[in-house]
């Protein structure tokens, strides 16, 4: 039996990571992990859905270009009651990765109000994933966006962020 079934990640997000870090490096394109895998790489333990990458909202349309034939959404806004974002969605066997385009708005469930995301690409910590050190948004960020979003997998990540050691 497969071992992607008790370490919460799919049978195919090992081989999907490593080849879109591939291809942004591949192609200079600056990028941080986000999401649940950026929570993973700080401690916590609950399912990989997809694979969140942040990217300046301007290389979307190239990163289009490259991955054609892997594309399940086009470069285009999506907004829902959480996000305001530019996405670009990806499936790679049966992994989903999601190209965000930062900067990005993200609804505070506290404030009742519209936050920027993502000002500061470059604000990250090196971590590893899957045998690679790549940049991953920052705990203390992700903690805050994640506590503004205020959706049960959120309250799940930021409860294990705070309680794992980095």
């Amino acid at each position: 039996m497969s071992s992607y079934l008790n370490d919460g990640y799919g049978p195919d997000a090992e081989r999907a990571f490593q080849w879109i870090i591939d291809l942004l490096n591949s192609t200079g394109v600056e990028y941080r992990i986000s999401g649940g895998l950026a929570a993973r790489s700080y401690g916590s333990s609950r399912p990989l859905a997809d694979i969140d990458i942040e990217v300046p909202r301007a290389v979307l349309p190239l990163l289009a270009q490259k991955t054609k034939p892997l594309i399940t959404r086009e470069p285009a806004l999506f907004v829902d009651a959480s996000w305001r974002i530019m996405l670009l969605a990806l499936l790679y066997g049966e992994q989903i990765i999601e190209l965000s385009g930062l900067p990005a708005m993200i609804f505070n469930v506290d404030s009742g109000k519209w936050d920027v995301l993502g000002d500061d690409i470059r604000c990250v910590d090196r971590r590893e994933i899957f045998g690679r050190i790549v940049p991953v948004v920052t705990r203390s960020e992700l903690i805050e966006y994640k506590t503004k979003l205020d959706r049960d997998v959120d309250r799940d990540d930021v409860l294990q962020l705070s309680k794992a050691c980095s």
